[in-house]
Parts: C-alpha cells; sequence; structure tokens
C-alpha cells in the first residue's frame, strides 16, 4: 500500500509542473487531499478545473506576508479564495459581482439587532472581520465557514464566488438552477414567486422554462437585483 502511494506521489510530481515560484509542485496538495478529504478530492476531479490542470496552488496560493496567508505543505496558502483571485481567469464575471447588490450584502456589526444572528445570516449574506492572526490558519474562531455573497475579503474584493458554483466542484449548472437561489432567498425572506416561498405570487413555471435566471441577470451585475429581462 505505502509504495503504491509512494508511486503516484512519484508520477504526479513528474506529470504536474511546478507553481513556478519554487514552492512545492501542484501534484504533492493532490495526493495528500486525496487521502485526507476525499470528498473534496473528488469534487475537484470532477470539474472543469481539473480538466484544465487547475489545481489546489493554482487558487489557494498566498504570497508570504498576506493578512490571511499561512505556511502549509511547503506552500503559503489561504483558505480564502475570493472574487480577486477568481479574476485571474474570471476577470468579467468577477467585475460583476464586485459590481452587484450580492456583493454588498455583507452583515454589518454595528448593526447586530437590525441582522439578527449574524452567525447564522453570514452564511448568506457574509460578513467582515474574518481573520486572525493568532490563529494558525489565520481565520478568526467561529468564522467559518463564510461563503456569503457579500463576504468582506481581507485583498478588498467582496462576495464568494462559490456561494452559487459550489467549493471545488465550481459548477456553472449548478449556480444556474432555482434551488441555488433558494437556498438563500427564502430564508426569512418574501419572495415575489410562489414556486420558491410557497407564498403568493407569480410562480415560476419550469415546464415554461422559467428560471430565475430568465430575467434576473448572472452574477447579479448593475446596481439593481431587479428583473432586467430575459438573458441578460
Amino acid at each position: 500500500m505505502r509504495i503504491g502511494l509512494l508511486l503516484i506521489l512519484h508520477l504526479m510530481l513528474v506529470v504536474l509542473p511546478s507553481n513556478g515560484k519554487g514552492m512545492a509542485p501542484k501534484g504533492a496538495c493532490l495526493v495528500c487531499h486525496k487521502l485526507r478529504t476525499p470528498d473534496l478530492y473528488q469534487d475537484w476531479l470532477a470539474s472543469a478545473h481539473a480538466r484544465n490542470n487547475v489545481t489546489c496552488l493554482d487558487c489557494h496560493e498566498a504570497a508570504p506576508g498576506e493578512a490571511d496567508a499561512f505556511a502549509h505543505g511547503g506552500s503559503f496558502v489561504s483558505l480564502l479564495v475570493t472574487p480577486k483571485d477568481c479574476a485571474g481567469c474570471h476577470a468579467v464575471e468577477s467585475g460583476q459581482l464586485q459590481a452587484s447588490v450580492h456583493a454588498g450584502a455583507a452583515v454589518d456589526p454595528a448593526k447586530a439587532g437590525a441582522w439578527g444572528d449574524p452567525t447564522t445570516c453570514r452564511n448568506c449574506h457574509g460578513s467582515p472581520g474574518l481573520l486572525d492572526a493568532r490563529s494558525p490558519d489565520r481565520i478568526r474562531k467561529g468564522a467559518w465557514p463564510d461563503r456569503g455573497c457579500g463576504r468582506v475579503n481581507p485583498d478588498g474584493s467582496k462576495g464568494s464566488c462559490s456561494s452559487c458554483h459550489s467549493d471545488h466542484a465550481f459548477n456553472t449548472r449548478l449556480a444556474a438552477q432555482d434551488k441555488t437561489c433558494a437556498a438563500c432567498h427564502t430564508k426569512g425572506h418574501a419572495t415575489h414567486h410562489g414556486a420558491l416561498s410557497g407564498a403568493g405570487g407569480p410562480a415560476l413555471d419550469a415546464g415554461k422554462g422559467q428560471s430565475c435566471l430568465s430575467c434576473h441577470q448572472k452574477h447579479g451585475h448593475g446596481a439593481s437585483p431587479r428583473a432586467v429581462g430575459p438573458g441578460k
């Protein structure tokens, strides 16, 4: 068994290139996480990122001295993958998110009474104050996970692409499904669409091809979350 694992590690170190910054080769991350976090690994393996040789360090690598960086496996990494990180490949989509209402949805600790319990609100809204320099992974205890669409990131960007696209699966089809929108848009908030809320209002008819994206822009582009017309 041990010989087999060593052989896999050797092959991955040979086949997968170094990140070019003198840090650990990409393959080392994959071998370890395949064993320690197999579900995470399988999500990545089935993704478009895997098919295009985009691996752990391409998204998680951080520079020494960055507020959220910590040493891990011979590299400096961050748990936070921010829209600014994603913009390295997805600049248009990241820019659309930054201009959206979603990006400005963070919980405001100064208005705790209005928000209710920030620890539950942040699941959808996101929050500031994620970091603690004393923490081994630089994340404040109790502040993670935070995949809220308005999460305030230490690099100045707002939001989390995984709010809709899912960690490590990076599934564009999942983000386009109404159930993904409903995960947040029916939690303590009224909605005009009966199909989502069970309340009054015009229901979406999936049989007629109606969905949230029939009227609302993907990535929440623009200053308003209001419907702007199909296909926009």
